[in-house]
Order: structure tokens, then sequence, then C-alpha cells
């Protein structure tokens, strides 16, 4: 549909931002450096007008 493009891009930029979040929380989770350990990836979300 012409007019659901605007919800389609929202849902696949949520769904990116998923996919890099579970990228990011399992490299985090794979560092030994101490400092690391204690950092905790809360969300990601897309820039305001990004695109």
């Amino acid at each position: 549909m012409p007019g659901d493009s605007g919800g389609r891009r929202e849902h696949k930029d949520l769904q990116l931002c998923r996919q890099v979040f579970d990228a990011l929380s399992l490299a985090l989770s794979e560092m030994t450096d101490p400092i690391l350990d204690e950092l905790i990836l809360e969300s990601v979300t897309p820039a305001p007008n990004g695109s």
C-alpha cells in the first residue's frame, strides 16, 4: 500500500535496532575487560531523522 510506507519503514528501523542491540549485547558479554563487564546496554533507537 502506498500510504503504509512510513509504518513499514518504522518497523524495519525497529527491527534493525533490535538486531544491533542483540549483536552489541553479545559482543559486550564476551569481553574480558573488567570495566566493560560493568556496562549494560539499555536500548538501541533509530536517529530522529535517520534513514
